[in-house]
């Protein structure tokens, strides 16, 4: 399901510039090329949309086969597994 959000976010773009474009083609008799003034933003708002949800999908409904290392499966959720830090011991036959 929320693998498809991109593909949902893309459409709802789409149909916007379409939407921008043939208003402006229509009812402002507007010149070719400000009909599609508004394409750089709409352009800048796509990269900022599938970078947030990129970020959504590989925190937190990625497939097993794109999982992060680190991270395992619990249930149909990520959770992070606790980082084993290396502790500094001194091995017991070095002595100083």
């Amino acid at each position: 399901m929320i693998e498809g959000a991109p593909l949902a976010i893309a459409f709802v773009l789409v149909c916007i510039f379409l939407a921008k474009y043939t208003y402006k083609a229509t009812c402002l008799n507007l010149n070719k090329k400000q009909r599609v003034d508004h394409f750089p933003p709409l352009i800048a708002s796509t990269l900022v949309l599938f970078r947030i949800m990129y970020l959504y999908l590989v925190r937190h409904g990625a497939p097993a086969c794109l999982a992060p290392r680190g991270l395992c499966v619990a249930r149909d959720r990520w959770r992070a597994r606790p980082i084993r830090t290396a502790t500094l011991r001194r091995h017991p036959t070095t002595a100083m």
